[in-house]
């Protein structure tokens, strides 16, 4: 996407889409778009952030929470597998967590930070607004595999027996037999799982923005990240550096779904003010 008329902001927005023949063959079919406006809501699960460990790119090890229900779809997963190992403490993991109990599957979760680290997204939220991430970090705090709840001095099942949460863990290892090596401040296991879902942060690929990826961003000159997101007028949605160019939703540091509307609201009433 290039900016052709820098004094009026147009833009010239150009790509390909899919079809299907009526044989069922994919063909590709250009377009190209002059406007003055253009809105980015393209989130940041393009390129999701790697562990970096020997066995990460074995076909079993999943970056996003729709390879993952694929897998179920195919039939690759069911209830008589291994436990699936969910990897991250943000709320893509958290979200992972629960569709992965909604299929009634065994989870491990492992995770690097402290439950009651200041930084971790759950210690952030509002209950009222958020319970079922809360009801996902209870879980977390519930104690781990190695704990056992005692009532009256007698041992009882957990709260949560499908849930074994690793908190404070590491991956150090995955093995092509789908066993995995993990350590932490009181644990150096090798388990067996079916698949590990890795969520751990993500990056957005804007590259189709050219010249102008590298000029929106808070921090100008970066990579538009979670750390650097798009800076925007927060009542319009417009970036600040680029007039007629607006973001919404991750893109701008909004993670959370139920408040897009708002952000697609601002945009929609300031371009309808404009024209």
């Amino acid at each position: 996407m290039d900016s052709v008329c820098q004094q009026k902001t147009l833009f010239e927005v150009t790509g390909y889409e899919m079809l299907a023949d009526a044989d069922g063959k994919n063909h590709t079919k250009q377009f190209k778009y002059l406007t003055k406006n253009v809105v980015l809501a393209t989130g940041q699960t393009d390129l999701p952030n790697k562990l970096g460990v020997t066995g990460e790119d074995l076909p079993f090890v999943l970056h996003s929470l729709q390879e993952l229900e694929k897998m179920v779809e195919d039939g690759l997963l069911t209830k008589n597998s291994d436990p699936v190992m969910i990897v991250g403490a943000g709320l893509s993991a958290a979200d992972a967590i629960i569709s992965t109990q909604n299929h009634g599957f065994p989870i491990m979760h492992v995770f690097r930070k402290s439950v009651t680290d200041p930084g971790l997204i759950f210690n952030k939220l509002p209950v009222a607004l958020y319970p079922e991430y809360h009801a996902v970090h209870r879980m977390m705090a519930s104690g781990t595999h190695q704990q056992t709840k005692l009532v009256k001095g007698h041992p009882v099942e957990r709260e949560y027996p499908g849930y074994e949460a690793f908190g404070q863990t590491d991956i150090l290892e995955i093995n092509k037999d789908r066993r995995v090596l993990i350590r932490g401040p009181q644990t150096n296991l090798s388990v067996q799982v079916s698949f590990i879902v890795v969520l751990i942060g993500a990056s957005p690929n804007l590259s189709f923005l050219t010249e102008a990826e590298t000029e929106i961003g808070r921090v100008p000159g970066l990579p538009i990240d979670r750390e650097n997101p798009i800076d925007i007028n927060v009542y319009t949605h417009e970036s600040t550096n680029v007039p007629g160019l607006y973001a919404m939703g991750p893109l701008t540091g909004d993670n959370f779904v139920r408040f897009i509307q708002g952000g697609a609201l601002a945009i929609t009433a300031h371009v309808n003010h404009k024209s």
